[in-house]
């Protein structure tokens, strides 16, 4: 629910008209945002979760910047890593102002919390760093995931800017550190408050 929390709250902040979400889940990001007014378009290739398209992040049916905002949420992990950039490329053509990401990521974390009288609760995250980084199979799902060898941060957001788009904020979630959100702009855009 965290994660879902967070999905939210970095659309509401583009304050999109429309939205493409690319892979859809259990519903409930659409259903939240139907709520509050947003017009939203699903695409999926699975028709059984009733998608309003089925389609493929590799080649999106739309025209270039039909969306106010796309999103796509453990979903690029999918695809075999090659195809990373040509997908956010795809993502970042249909949308106006930008992509929100959720990305997994294995990167080992050390969380804090505590109550700070007066202040109120206070929470840290730390990265820690590993000496090897960890090999990931595929399992029939995913192909690759943040941190583990071949696959770190930085080859990602490599990838990222090698779009041209700019990686506005880029950030894992406290309470399920394993989903790491990057807020997107795309090159051609004006700035986004974010």
């Amino acid at each position: 629910w965290a994660s879902y929390w967070h999905q939210i709250k970095n659309f509401l902040e583009y304050e999109p008209a429309s939205v493409l979400e690319v892979g859809v889940g259990a519903g409930v990001f659409g259903a939240v945002l139907r709520q509050l007014g947003t017009s939203v378009t699903t695409v999926d290739l699975d028709v059984r979760l009733r998608p309003s398209c089925a389609a493929t992040v590799r080649e999106l049916p739309f025209a270039d910047r039909s969306f106010s905002v796309a999103a796509c949420f453990q979903v690029l992990e999918h695809l075999p890593f090659v195809e990373f950039e040509p997908a956010v490329r795809e993502l970042l053509r249909v949308s106006e102002k930008g992509v929100v990401l959720s990305l997994p990521d294995r990167n080992r974390t050390l969380r804090f919390a505590a109550h700070i009288p007066r202040r109120g609760l206070a929470r840290w995250m730390v990265e820690l760093p590993r000496l090897r980084a960890q090999r990931l199979e595929f399992d029939g799902q995913h192909y690759w995931e943040i941190g583990c060898e071949g696959y770190g941060l930085e080859a990602l957001e490599a990838a990222v800017l090698h779009t041209g788009a700019t990686i506005v904020r880029s950030y894992r979630v406290f309470d399920w550190p394993y989903h790491r959100f990057m807020l997107l702009r795309p090159a051609l855009t004006e700035a986004v408050s974010l």
